[in-house]
């Protein structure tokens, strides 16, 4: 008799242990979002590389032709140095005739500027849009030697609001 009853005890808690590993299996979902919550930055940052294939920029702030506006909130990280002068490197936003500058900013490093490792930076960039139409983020090295060799840069296309 007493075995029947441990056994009749092991059927139960092995009935239960089924029924709450299906119920996590069909409805239980970590992905889901809750209405009203923003989901976490999952963009693939965009990148340039430089010629022995070292990183040198990342950005996942911004995508190629994203529709942009003022003011626009960028980072991300560069790798391998030569990106930043005194702790900061130019950022312009430029309209698609390739000559009229909308805006310019400073982006500043966030962690030891002269590092040849990995750097995270931030920056805004306040600009004036001209409506409906296209342009550039231009990133660039702050190259205070002026050697055009040494300079490095990452245009990403974006649209105005």
């Amino acid at each position: 008799m007493k075995v029947l009853t441990t056994l009749k005890i092991l059927v139960v808690v092995f009935v239960v242990i089924i029924i709450a590993l299906l119920w996590v299996l069909f409805f239980y979902n970590p992905a889901k979002i809750p209405p009203g919550a923003v989901p976490a930055e999952t963009s693939t940052p965009i990148a340039i590389v430089s010629g022995d294939g070292t990183l040198a920029i990342a950005t996942s702030s911004l995508q190629p032709d994203m529709i942009v506006a003022s003011p626009l909130a960028l980072g991300g990280t560069v790798t391998g140095g030569g990106w930043f002068f005194e702790a900061t490197f130019p950022i312009e936003i430029i309209a698609a005739d390739g000559r009229t500058v909308l805006g310019t900013t400073t982006a500043r490093a966030e962690a030891d500027w002269a590092s040849t490792g990995t750097v995270p930076w931030s920056a805004v960039l306040v600009f004036n849009a001209p409506h409906g139409s296209s342009g550039y983020v231009l990133f660039k090295s702050d190259n205070p030697s002026g050697d055009l060799s040494k300079g490095k840069a990452l245009q990403v296309p974006v649209r105005f609001q």
